[in-house]
């Protein structure tokens, strides 16, 4: 039955984009959830090692739509609660929800406004851009991990088969939870800094300064995330978020290009979120609360 559904993309950013082109071009029923819709679809264009894949995407408001059996959430952390609350009315104990949003905190926000559906969190490592209104470049091929919110959770096999498909590799973790962590650590100590220095990822590695400043957030945020998820003790952040910086060197981070763009960045669903566990712990993180600071208040002019 689930491979007759269509699969619902919420969110026409870099990674919604991304996931309709791909998904639209491996022959499945693919249908765009936008904030505005102005017209019964949209063009978009993915350019893939120098190929453009064109593809015409129906798109309907979240108010015409009725029932969702399989769908993708890809905006940004803090429009999250207001996308949950807009399909509420169209899911049920038979609907596929799969969560793909940076920092942590989402499975409760889902579970709180989505309580009966099967819900799914994603790790991507994909590198999307926006070159234009509705013109996409896949700049870095990556992977993404898929887990359940709820332990007991079955993995949608149908779902997982056309995910693959579309977009390999999609790889199924019985427990995702650790992997959320990592990802937040990486984001945590990559995606501040390269807004702070106005850099791309591999820039990072290239200073001894810059360098020295992210062992000094790991060392920070080590006692905070090995409490929170103690199969990470003694994890080798270092070696992780380093190799990150130079596998994906020439891209700059989400975060960079929203704060560069004066755009709302999602530091509150990672640095901040680091920071509200390490006050509950009693923990003191100067260097994440500096950086923080530095990118959310207003500068003087």
């Amino acid at each position: 039955m689930s491979e007759s559904q269509p699969v619902f993309i919420l969110g026409a950013g870099a990674i919604g984009s991304l996931w309709a082109c791909s998904l639209a071009h491996s022959g499945v029923e693919t249908r765009l959830i936008p904030r505005r819709v102005s017209d019964d679809s949209i063009t978009l264009t993915l350019t893939h090692q120098g190929q453009n894949i064109t593809q015409s995407i129906p798109q309907q408001s979240a108010k015409q739509i009725s029932r969702i059996t399989n769908l993708l959430i890809c905006v940004k952390s803090y429009q999250l609660e207001q996308a949950l609350l807009s399909v509420q009315h169209a899911v049920n104990a038979q609907s596929r929800v799969i969560l793909l949003q940076n920092g942590m905190g989402h499975k409760e926000l889902a579970q709180k406004h989505l309580p009966h559906a099967q819900l799914f969190l994603a790790s991507n490592t994909h590198g999307v851009f926006r070159q234009s209104q509705h013109q996409f470049v896949h700049a870095g091929w990556g992977k993404t991990l898929l887990g359940p919110a709820n332990i007991n959770t079955q993995a949608p096999e149908a779902l997982l088969a056309q995910l693959h498909q579309a977009l390999p590799a999609v790889t199924w973790e019985a427990d995702i939870t650790p992997l959320l962590w990592r990802k937040l650590a990486v984001n945590a100590v990559i995606n501040p800094l390269t807004a702070l220095y106005d850099c791309n990822n591999g820039a990072l590695l290239e200073h001894t300064e810059w360098r020295q400043q992210m062992h000094q957030l790991v060392i920070e945020m080590r006692p905070v995330i090995e409490y929170q998820c103690p199969a990470l003790k003694h994890y080798d952040f270092v070696t992780e978020i380093e190799s990150v910086a130079a596998t994906t060197a020439m891209n700059y981070s989400s975060m960079h290009q929203d704060y560069h763009l004066g755009r709302r960045t999602e530091i509150d669903q990672i640095s901040g979120y680091l920071l509200n566990k390490a006050s509950e712990q009693g923990v003191v993180m100067p260097t994440h609360q500096d950086i923080y600071l530095r990118l959310t208040q207003p500068t003087e002019s």
